[in-house]
């Protein structure tokens, strides 16, 4: 298992982790990185580098993690490095991704793993039998171009909730809910309630999203 300039990684010479990443490797859907004590990738699957890095293997190599995720980078780090186990949720590129970073603390040399995986649906705060904590921004993707109101309701089509049911539990009249679908719709350029459900959905979002700090796709925060 080795980088892309051809040596093999110190971490994967590890046991724990060279069977962590000889498992997931075979696992559809689920990939992993390595990151040294300086944070910089030293290992990456193909999936890791797709879903959450957004690049070829070879172009996350040797790289930071706050180069590759910029805003939401840094601040992730300080959630990882504080204990030996963090799990956290985050809305990236309109999926929610589930990752997992952990701590060898007997191997000598500094260093995390961490598992992605894009997780459909909204999750609670216990996920597999994790404690789920969840990032404080999100790169919403397509669903960006919603308002905070629309993204609300939005999560609530998501769970299958009416447009009577939804009115009735935001204390707005039907056609209000109504007048806010047909504008997502619009501005989605879909048009039913089953694709925002679909969007949604993929987002695993929850009403309370609206409220997170919005990443664009370039990775800048906005001010």
């Amino acid at each position: 298992m080795q980088g892309s300039t051809g040596d093999v990684s110190p971490l994967l010479q590890h046991g724990r982790f060279e069977s962590l990443v000889g498992v997931i490797e075979h696992t559809p859907g689920l990939g992993v990185f390595l990151i040294d004590g300086d944070a910089r990738v030293e290992y990456v699957t193909r999936p890791a580098a797709e879903i959450l890095f957004r690049c070829e293997v070879h172009e996350a190599i040797g790289r930071s993690v706050p180069s590759l995720l910029h805003a939401y980078g840094t601040d992730l780090l300080k959630r990882a490095w504080s204990r030996p186990l963090h799990s956290e949720r985050i809305i990236w590129g309109g999926w929610q991704l589930v990752l997992v970073f952990f701590a060898d603390e007997s191997f000598p040399i500094a260093g995390r793993a961490c598992t992605v995986q894009r997780v459909s649906g909204p999750i609670g705060d216990q996920w597999g039998g994790l404690k789920i904590h969840n990032a404080p921004c999100a790169d919403l993707g397509p669903l960006d171009v919603l308002s905070a109101r629309e993204l609300e309701i939005a999560a609530l089509i998501g769970t299958g909730m009416s447009v009577r049911d939804i009115a009735s539990h935001l204390h707005r009249s039907i056609k209000t809910v109504e007048n806010h679908r047909i504008s997502m719709g619009r501005k989605l350029g879909i048009g039913n309630r089953l694709e925002i459900a679909l969007l949604a959905n993929n987002a695993g979002l929850r009403p309370s999203d609206s409220e997170l700090r919005r990443i664009p796709a370039s990775g800048q925060s906005r001010s």
